[in-house]
């Protein structure tokens, strides 16, 4: 309901939802480390940027699933992934400099 009453808040999240679907690609790090780099320059909320890439992490492992198009290697993939998403979000909990959490995040999504 709040991205449906706030056209700007659903534009940044759509951006930071292109944005992770490249993130997920088999890119460069160093084109992950940018984006991480872009993510903390441009003042955005982490947990916000957490919440969107679970989020898509999620729906990537559902539609593989559901349509049984997805390997074991993947499946995998997106299951650690989740695991560390969840690991990166305890870290900012606790204080733990956000660069330095994301960038660990790019590591493991690598």
């Amino acid at each position: 309901i709040k991205l449906l009453e706030n056209s700007d808040l659903l534009a940044s999240y759509r951006t930071m939802y292109n944005m992770l679907c490249e993130f997920l690609e088999d890119k460069p790090l160093h084109s992950k480390f940018k984006l991480v780099e872009e993510i903390i320059a441009d003042d955005r909320d982490t947990k916000e940027f957490l919440d969107v890439f679970t989020h898509l992490v999620r729906s990537r492992l559902h539609k593989g699933l559901e349509a049984q198009i997805l390997t074991d290697e993947k499946r995998d993939y997106y299951l650690d992934l989740l695991s560390s998403l969840e690991e990166t979000r305890g870290l900012l909990k606790r204080n733990i400099n956000a660069r330095l959490a994301l960038e660990s995040l790019a590591l493991k999504a690598s």
